[in-house]
């Protein structure tokens, strides 16, 4: 009885999804005042800024183009180690980012283009190192888009793009943690594709069409909006999905996940010097031939984020001019109990379940930043299905990662 109410519930969503996505959202969301999240690059989570001679980083090339750099490495040490793909040891020195970001800001046509190498790091997932990653997933150019404004209000942009829905970026410098977390896995993070963009002072709304998790497919659609209420509080609600199936399975293109339908709700709540974000997590996905699911499986997942920064002198000890942001999320992370025809799985399989805590204190002086993680997590029910991605799901792994370097 309980696997036919989620079938009809994951149906009625399905239909309810397109329908909006198709013949829009922008008057619903008016209404509620939702206000959409902005992803550029130099719009990063505030742990972390771009700091060359402007505020937003960067050498002047000409009139309105500017230049930023990214570059950083890390040292990461696993108490429980996690198996990666190719046999060796994910404990070590790696270089996570090495980026050049060339953008133009103003005008009509406006475009951006990153061009380097990257790592990236998820909670339960080996470590991605650099050149493997590019070469089996986003290139050497991961971030690249062309935009026409026409005004202040309206974009629209097409090319290689941040992905919505999703609360956290692709890349380390860009985030609270330098590790994304278990919900944020569940997301894809760069997608191609377009998106429509409408900002005002307090609300903007974004529309997307894209290839979800880099399949290279248009089978993805995307609305969503955020809404600043005042100088304390705003709220994000972002919803994302296959209108259509896809067989693509990558290994950047998990075939579930890109068969999915995501929604996202996040609130942040900002308070002298402390903010809080609880964040919302709900991913659907059907049973069809493409997925080979014999039953609907879902994700729902929480998270809470809190972070408190000290500036200049305060505590005494900190360099004139510096920030310390001590970031801490809060995670748990439920998969519903579902049956496969493959060895595909969602996180740890079917009726797992997951809490994780991250602990990141960053300090950024001028154009240099360091900054130490401690994260753990526990998986609390065993999974069905073949599990190799730790060695032993029902301890809790621990990792301690240090990562230093430059944002100009």
């Amino acid at each position: 009885m309980a696997k036919m109410m989620t079938a009809k519930v994951k149906m009625n969503f399905g239909h309810l999804f397109r329908m909006v996505c198709l013949f829009g959202l922008a008057p619903v969301l008016m209404t509620l005042g939702v206000h959409a999240q902005s992803k550029h690059v130099t719009a990063m989570n505030e742990t972390l800024r771009f700091a060359g001679p402007d505020e937003n980083a960067s050498e002047q090339l000409f009139e309105g183009v500017q230049i930023s750099y990214a570059l950083s490495g890390l040292e990461l040490r696993d108490m429980q180690e996690i198996a990666p793909t190719d046999g060796t040891s994910p404990n070590g020195l790696a270089l996570s980012n090495g980026s050049i970001i060339v953008q133009k800001n103003t005008g009509l046509v406006q475009y951006l283009i990153q061009a380097g190498t990257y790592a990236m790091s998820t909670l339960g997932s080996p470590l991605d190192r650099t050149r493997a990653f590019e070469k089996n997933s986003f290139g050497p150019i991961p971030h690249a888009y062309l935009s026409l404004n026409p005004n202040a209000q309206w974009s629209l942009q097409v090319g290689k793009l941040l992905s919505m829905p999703g609360f956290e970026n692709p890349f380390s410098y860009q985030n609270q943690n330098v590790q994304r977390g278990l919900l944020e896995n569940q997301n894809n993070t760069i997608s191609q594709g377009l998106q429509l963009n409408y900002v005002d002072e307090k609300a903007s709304l974004f529309w997307t069409l894209n290839d979800g998790f880099y399949s290279g497919q248009l089978t993805w659609l995307g609305f969503g909006g955020s809404y600043q209420f005042n100088d304390r509080h705003s709220t994000n609600l972002m919803l994302g999905g296959a209108y259509k199936p896809s067989r693509v399975s990558t290994e950047v293109t998990p075939l579930l996940q890109n068969n999915s339908q995501i929604i996202n709700l996040i609130h942040r709540i900002q308070w002298s010097n402390w903010s809080l974000t609880p964040y919302y997590q709900l991913t659907l996905i059907p049973s069809n031939t493409s997925t080979q699911l014999t039953s609907p499986a879902k994700t729902q997942g929480y998270a809470l984020i809190l972070d408190r920064v000290f500036k200049g002198h305060d505590p005494s000890w900190l360099p004139q001019g510096s920030t310390l942001h001590i970031p801490l999320r809060l995670e748990h992370l439920k998969v519903s109990d579902y049956s496969t025809l493959t060895s595909n799985r969602l996180v740890f399989g079917p009726n797992a379940q997951s809490t994780s805590w991250t602990l990141t204190p960053t300090l950024q002086w001028g154009i240099y930043f360091l900054r130490a993680e401690w994260s753990r997590y526990w998986v609390t029910e065993s999974s069905r299905l073949n599990f190799n991605a730790v060695k032993d799901p029902t301890q809790a792994p621990t990792r301690f990662i240090l990562e230093w370097g430059l944002l100009y």
